[in-house]
């Protein structure tokens, strides 16, 4: 892992973990996030500025919130989804 992809790695697993939190109720607390993203609690919230200023995060009345572009980056950042989708990219081929 070379020095940009490590400087990367925290706030995509922010992302993620905000994906996966998402579908809850209640807004996802930075010690949530956290424990989820494998990080500090203090570190959420720069993280979290990082992801809007990229466009992938917006924060509505305070809470944290996935943008479509952050969506898409937070699943397309999953462990192994590269593997998957080309799989399915290629056709089944006709008996």
């Amino acid at each position: 892992m070379n020095a940009r992809s490590a400087h990367l790695a925290r706030p995509f697993a922010v992302l993620r973990a905000l994906a996966r939190l998402s579908r809850r109720r209640v807004p996802p607390s930075p010690e949530r996030l956290a424990a989820r993203a494998g990080c500090e609690p203090c570190e959420v919230p720069a993280l979290l500025g990082w992801l809007a200023g990229e466009g992938l995060v917006t924060r509505t009345g305070g809470e944290p919130r996935l943008t479509l572009a952050g969506l898409a980056c937070a699943v397309a950042s999953r462990p192994g989804a590269s593997r998957k989708t080309a799989r399915k990219a290629t056709p089944a081929r006709a008996a």
